[in-house]
């Protein structure tokens, strides 16, 4: 049996601090990607949407507000985004931008 014992325990990492890893989505290999479990949404760049094969998007009536307040409209929503990392698949719904952005998706 492994047993931990928390009570004593520091963090070595604030909670706030998001994950900057590589996932694979749609069969494409995707380098920067930021999971945010703050965020209330996953963000997909356009040049990344683009490199997945432009799969079908609906229209958003959604704002995007970035952190520091300024609001904008997403290109469409990608209603299937399948997800795999290490053998395990998710399908996530995503907001594709025509922003520039410092990630290629955000998983939210």
């Amino acid at each position: 049996m492994i047993t931990f014992d928390l009570e004593n325990h520091v963090p070595h990492l604030p909670p706030q601090l998001s994950f900057l890893i590589q996932f694979v989505v749609m069969g494409k290999t995707i380098h920067q990607i930021v999971v945010d479990e703050g965020a209330s949404t996953c963000v997909m760049s356009i040049s990344c949407w683009k490199v997945i094969g432009s799969p079908p998007i609906s229209q958003s009536l959604n704002t995007l507000e970035s952190f520091d307040g300024i609001g904008f409209l997403p290109y469409g929503i990608l209603s299937s985004l399948p997800i795999d990392l290490e053998g395990k698949n998710v399908n996530s719904e995503g907001e594709v931008v025509d922003e520039n952005l410092n990630y290629n998706l955000l998983l939210g």
